[in-house]
């Protein structure tokens, strides 16, 4: 069948975008199905059962690591279409993309824009949509995820609690026939420019160009690892030295 099978990530404020989106499937006599998820890797089995039923056209209602799951549990990524209503905090791959936030506007993207191929990671036979990364990132991961309550601020607070106790790591780089090794408190993989909520990690990085980018940030004490990670908010972090972009 031809029909958008709709998977939703649910938590509490996504309730009105289901609502909506049901009634305009409803208005435009457009049939769908819709499976909520209750643990993690749900996605990922939905998404399979989904596809080995015969759908080949998703909706995703979640924030990245539900697109992730998603696209796992997918066998053939090249026979579906997968459109995304972002909710989840950071929405790090929708927003560059230019997908709104905002649920309604959302739905209306998904209905009248065409779709388009977009770039995916894989690494130990695990996809992603976003960034691999390493160093920093670990711990403050760590300390969002031991949160009760997570906003777009909170791995920026995990930066700050996490930082001035932080030393760098012993890293060997392969990429592009390129192999050294460095010391570094970072190491992305990345397929867009957006890390946490908004953070510009790599604003040349994108989606849909083919490429993926190594982004690696050396640095030479506490206040050096400040300024850099402070440029991340200011979108200027690839000009600073001891910042390697591989591209």
């Amino acid at each position: 069948t031809d029909k958008p099978e709709l998977r939703f990530d649910m938590k509490m404020q996504d309730g009105n975008a289901l609502a909506e989106m049901g009634r305009i499937f409803e208005e435009q006599k457009l049939p769908f199905s819709y499976n909520l998820t209750k643990e993690k890797l749900h996605a990922s089995r939905l998404a399979r059962e989904g596809y080995e039923k015969g759908f080949r056209k998703f909706a995703i209602l979640g924030g990245d690591g539900t697109i992730n799951e998603v696209i796992n549990g997918i066998p053939n990524l090249d026979e579906v279409e997968i459109a995304i209503i972002p909710s989840g905090t950071g929405n790090d791959f929708a927003l560059p993309l230019g997908i709104p936030e905002e649920p309604w506007d959302a739905i209306q993207t998904m209905l009248i824009s065409p779709s388009k191929k977009v770039d995916i990671m894989e690494g130990n036979g695990i996809k992603t949509v976003c960034f691999a990364t390493t160093g920093l990132d670990i711990p403050v991961v760590d300390y969002c995820n031991s949160l009760k309550y997570k906003d777009k601020k909170s791995y920026e607070k995990g930066i700050v609690k996490i930082l001035p106790k932080y030393k760098s790591d012993d890293y060997q780089i392969i990429a592009d026939g390129e192999s050294f090794s460095t010391k570094a408190i970072f190491v992305g993989v990345v397929n867009g420019g957006i890390l946490a909520s908004g953070l510009s990690l790599c604003p040349p990085a994108s989606a849909t160009d083919g490429k993926i980018d190594v982004v690696i940030i050396t640095s030479k004490g506490l206040f050096d690892s400040i300024k850099k990670l402070s440029a991340l908010k200011k979108g200027n972090l690839l000009l600073l030295d001891g910042i390697k972009h591989i591209c």
